[in-house]
């Protein structure tokens, strides 16, 4: 058998024009390289805030209620100083011959340590005052270890004691280090008096009517002239600097210490008393 005809020569026969050689098919784009996904919209970043020692250097985000709040806002008015503290207690009905067996019990430990400070006391009978002034347990102490009170004292229990602290903690080491003088005295003004604060006609009760206050008007020395109690604001000598020691240190003894300054009925005398007040509250002025 004869040889095969070629498809071209076949496809002549047949009428039909030779297929031409086609092309390959295009190629799609080349993908860029690294694309290994499709592309969106980046987020927006937020701002970042500016820290000290920022690196960058980035602005601080403004925001103007904070402005407003921090610069522009208007702080609480300053509170006017009250007549009397806002701790102060206020008077109630008191019964001071009624003592429980616990307030039996400190008064006896108070006594201890009236001993053991050479405080010199002698025992009372209970005051039975006008209304409800009075005390139940007071004492007169006439002085402390060598130094007289002049005159002596009728005062409750706890207010010898913190006099007698006083007297050893700061005042003796005030006279040596401010007038180089040994204390002969400590002169006195009141303590046990059915009236009302300040003396004044229907103020409240005055811790002086429950035995519960002293007034120091001055102190005398064994070597050397007396200093009194008086207003010495802006002075440096060396008395000014005993009393003002003597009246800062007063308050780490007694819960109330009024005096030159405070108000005109103590410009001439120290004012000590040992009242009770929330919190346990302090009034040194």
């Amino acid at each position: 058998m004869r040889g095969a005809l070629p498809l071209a020569a076949l496809a002549a026969l047949a009428g039909v024009p030779a297929l031409a050689q086609q092309e390959a098919p295009p190629r799609p784009p080349e993908r860029p390289p690294g694309l290994s996904h499709i592309e969106m919209d980046p987020p927006i970043p937020m701002t970042r805030p500016v820290f000290p020692d920022d690196p960058e250097g980035l602005e601080e985000i403004e925001s103007p209620a904070l402005d407003a709040r921090t610069e522009t806002t208007p702080g609480p008015p300053p509170r006017p100083a009250p007549d009397e503290p806002e701790a102060v207690l206020p008077d109630e009905e008191r019964a001071p011959l009624e003592v429980t067996q616990a307030e039996r019990e400190a008064h006896r430990a108070c006594l201890a340590d009236l001993d053991r400070l050479d405080v010199a006391y002698e025992a009372r009978e209970a005051i039975d005052g006008e209304g409800d002034c009075g005390a139940a347990f007071p004492l007169r102490v006439t002085a402390i270890g060598d130094v007289a009170l002049e005159p002596a004292i009728t005062v409750r229990c706890p207010v010898a004691r913190a006099l007698a602290g006083w007297l050893d903690e700061s005042v003796i080491p005030a006279a040596d280090a401010h007038l180089d003088a040994e204390i002969a005295t400590v002169f006195t003004a009141g303590a046990y008096v059915c009236r009302g604060r300040n003396r004044q006609e229907g103020a409240r009760l005055s811790e002086h009517a429950f035995a519960n206050a002293v007034d120091i008007t001055g102190v005398d020395f064994v070597a050397r002239t007396a200093v009194p109690v008086e207003p010495r604001d802006g002075r440096e000598t060396p008395e000014a600097r005993f009393q003002r020691e003597i009246r800062a240190e007063a308050c780490a003894h007694f819960r109330t210490v009024l005096g030159p300054g405070s108000d005109a009925y103590h410009d001439d005398h120290l004012h000590f008393d040992q009242r009770e007040r929330t919190n346990d509250y302090r009034l040194c002025e």
